[in-house]
């Protein structure tokens, strides 16, 4: 039975299409090192590439929550660290003005260091993180937890908690609820003025040494938690790490090549893709001496 040009023609063209489609995919995959390409490489592969990629970027987006808390922590300890070197020296100061060595001239020189240590309690207080936001204004970021009004200290906010998403349903408190202790302390001073300038011994040694050191105390203890809480985060960021890590060799092991096994396939495929060349070439030529004769 003859078979007809057209036909040789249809079974050639197929062959050589075949062919280049393979040799095109061998050299994407030695060119980009990659052997999913396109999903119709590997519908199966592309699938769990896709479903890896959208967790690693889950595992990415805890790691950038966590640095933010981080970073916000370290502001806030170094704040309440500030607002304890303050009382410290407050402390000292009171517990001079309660000697009875201590003349009246001296308690009352005293009354001035311990108005520049409120100046910079209240600015302590108002300070703001990375972001430009205040660090004690709690969800109220915006807005000034601490406000001095006809030498009255308002409290405008900052009772309230900020958390950070840091793992799959799980959040982490990044701010200290400190506000109200603030002003406290800062009235506990006032006090303090008070009773230095009007030569109360009793005072300072009965009310304003007491209340500096429970003062003193409060803020060290939120020290100690903020400190409790960058170790958790430090843990949790080691371990987003370690995840992303792990979805990224995941991901590479789908999708990328053994380079050496690519390059024999590749040239396996360009032979091919020569032979059927080749083929129709003769083919088309015979089949045109055919037609002539």
């Amino acid at each position: 039975m003859r078979i007809s040009t057209a036909y040789q023609y249809e079974t050639y063209s197929r062959d050589i299409a075949k062919a280049q489609e393979s040799y095109l995919a061998a050299q994407r995959a030695v060119t980009t090192g990659k052997r999913v390409n396109q999903p119709s490489d590997d519908p199966f592969g592309t699938g769990n590439i896709l479903k890896l990629g959208n967790m690693r970027d889950a595992s990415n987006q805890y790691m950038k929550n966590l640095q933010t808390g981080a970073t916000f922590m370290k502001f806030t300890e170094s704040a309440l660290e500030e607002t304890v070197t303050g009382l410290r020296r407050a402390y000292q100061l009171a517990v001079s003005g309660a000697n009875g060595a201590t003349d009246q001239t001296s308690r009352v020189g005293m009354v001035e260091e311990i108005q520049q240590i409120q100046k910079r309690l209240l600015d302590t207080a108002n300070s703001r993180g990375p972001n430009g936001k205040y660090l004690f204004a709690g969800q109220t970021s915006d807005q000034q937890p601490l406000t001095l009004v006809g030498g009255v200290v308002q409290v405008n906010g900052g009772n309230t908690q900020v958390f950070v998403e840091s793992a799959p349903g799980q959040t982490i408190q990044i701010n200290s609820v400190v506000a109200q202790k603030m002003a406290d302390a800062y009235n506990n001073l006032e006090e303090l003025k008070n009773h230095l300038t009007s030569g109360d011994t009793g005072a300072l040694s009965g009310i304003d040494i007491p209340a500096l050191q429970g003062a003193m105390d409060g803020f060290n203890y939120e020290r100690g938690k903020v400190g409790a809480k960058l170790k958790e985060v430090e843990t949790g960021l080691a371990m987003m790490q370690r995840r992303s890590d792990e979805f990224t060799k995941a991901i590479s092991d789908t999708e990328e090549v053994d380079m050496a096994e690519a390059i024999m396939k590749y040239q396996a495929a360009e032979t091919a893709y020569t032979a059927a060349l080749n083929v129709a070439s003769q083919g088309f030529r015979l089949s045109l001496m055919d037609f002539i004769q």
